[in-house]
This record gives C-alpha cells, sequence and structure tokens, in this order.
C-alpha cells in the first residue's frame, strides 16, 4: 500500500486538503499529516522572511516526516516553496510543493500572471518560483502580486465570510491586461470559480492541481 505524508502549516488546509486527497486517490493510500503553524507563524512576525530558527525546523519536520518511509511528501504551505529545490538532493523522498504544477500550468496559459496573497511570505515566494521557472525557459514573464494579510488574519479568527470577502476585493484590483491569475495559497481555492466570475480571467488554485499530480505520480510508482 502506498504511503504520502502531508505537511500543513493552516489548520484550515490541513482539513480540505487531506479529505479532497483521501476523496480521490480511495482507501489504497495511506495518508497522514502534520501541522505546524509555527512554520507561517514566523514568517508573518518577520514580515515574510525566513528566519534561521524557521529554516531549521522545516527542515527537522522533512526528517520527521520521511522517518514513516513515505513515497511521497507533499507541502501544502506556497510560503515553503522557496526553499523546497535546495532541500530535494538530502532527501531520498520525493517531496511535492502544493504550487508545483499551478506554476507550470501558468507560464502555459501566458506572458502576464497577477497573483493573489494573503500573506507575504506565499506572496514573496510564488514571485520567486514564477520568475525563476520563466528564466530557465527563456521567457520574459510580466508578475504583479497583490497581498491582503488582514484576509488571513480574518481566516485565523475562523471568520470565513470575512476572509472571501477581503479576497474577492482585492481580486477587484486586478485588471483584465493578465493571461491568468494564480492564488497562492491553498486556504484561497474556494474562493477561485468567484474570482474568475469577477474578474472574467482564468483563474487557477494550487489544491487541485496538486491532487492530478500527486495521483499521476502515485501511478508511475
Amino acid at each position: 500500500m502506498k504511503k504520502l505524508m502531508l505537511l500543513h502549516t493552516v489548520k484550515s488546509v490541513c482539513d480540505s486538503f487531506e479529505n479532497a486527497l483521501s476523496q480521490e486517490l480511495g482507501s489504497d493510500v495511506i495518508i497522514d499529516s502534520m501541522l505546524d503553524t509555527f512554520l507561517a507563524n514566523e514568517l508573518k512576525r518577520n514580515n515574510g522572511e525566513f528566519t534561521e530558527t524557521n529554516r531549521l525546523r522545516f527542515v527537522y519536520d522533512l526528517e520527521s516526516l520521511e522517518l514513516s518511509r513515505p513515497d511521497m511528501i507533499v507541502v501544502t504551505c506556497s510560503s515553503l516553496s522557496v526553499l523546497i529545490p535546495t532541500l530535494r538532493p538530502f532527501f531520498r523522498t520525493p517531496i511535492i510543493a502544493i504550487d508545483d504544477e499551478m506554476c507550470k500550468k501558468a507560464l502555459e496559459m501566458g506572458d502576464k500572471i497577477a497573483i493573489l496573497a494573503t500573506s507575504q511570505g506565499a506572496s514573496n515566494s510564488l514571485e520567486w518560483k514564477l520568475d525563476n521557472l520563466s528564466k530557465e525557459s527563456g521567457r520574459d514573464v510580466y508578475l504583479e502580486s497583490f497581498c491582503c494579510i488582514a484576509a488571513m488574519d480574518a481566516l485565523q479568527r475562523k471568520d470565513r465570510d470575512e476572509h472571501d470577502k477581503l479576497v474577492l476585493d482585492m481580486a477587484r484590483k486586478v485588471s483584465r491586461p493578465f493571461d491568468v491569475i494564480v492564488l497562492a495559497q491553498a486556504s484561497m481555492a474556494h474562493t477561485r470559480m468567484a474570482i474568475e466570475r469577477e474578474c472574467r480571467i482564468c483563474t487557477l488554485d494550487s489544491p487541485s492541481l496538486c491532487i492530478e499530480q500527486v495521483k499521476k505520480l502515485l501511478s508511475k510508482l
């Protein structure tokens, strides 16, 4: 039986992503999770910048997850994506970042990409990732980031209605010249269709695309 280990930093994502993944993969795959809210909270306290403590804690979390000998580790926090490329060579287990597939698809869809985020760390990480991927392919991509930290504050208070209202208000600042909108965090995924209707721009979320990627990779193991 195949085994997945998930690393989360937001409680709502821990619940929603694991449930969606379980429904898609079925009972033949074991799924276990670790929730470490410190990783995201420490980033917020330092305006999106990684402290050495935060970096080390992330590494220790990954080492702990690998002890259970999973077939794959999935990190559901986009803020951590910026660290994953340099860490992968030090682990036997494949590490999937939740926004890997979303970034790939966004670059396939156009050269003008709007990033919506509710965390400065996630915004910084996704902008860095898209910029680097575009340079690797020799393309010149225009990126513009929009961030509403108050929306994440509302989500942490468990006020989902206020979170969604603030995210949609942020989305209204995006103008039509963009080819695609990407949602920087899994916690924003449920707002995708509302944003797409409001902005009339194709909008991508990371969880659904990550689940497709995981399913495809597991089928090859």
